[in-house]
């Protein structure tokens, strides 16, 4: 079980670094905030993707930037 703690205990730490989102507005359209994890257009604005699995079948993507993150959970079925 400590195999599972610690692979939970790493998926917190990664989310509370990544959820700490600000307000961007866009750079390129006025009065505009774009989800730069999505758009992806301005590389500096991206951090690095974060991922931590625990096997194969269990695993855990953060892709985050400046103001937005996206989270995609894969966990093994039965």
């Amino acid at each position: 079980m400590s195999n599972w703690n610690s692979y939970i205990s790493e998926i917190s730490k990664t989310l509370e670094a990544t959820l700490n989102l600000r307000h961007l507005p866009s750079q390129t359209v006025e009065r505009q905030v774009h989800v730069e994890v999505e758009l992806k257009d301005n590389p500096k604005l991206l951090l690095g993707d974060i991922l931590i699995a625990r096997n194969e079948q269990e695993k855990c993507l953060v892709e985050a930037s400046v103001n937005s993150v996206r989270i995609s959970i894969t966990i093994r079925k039965g």
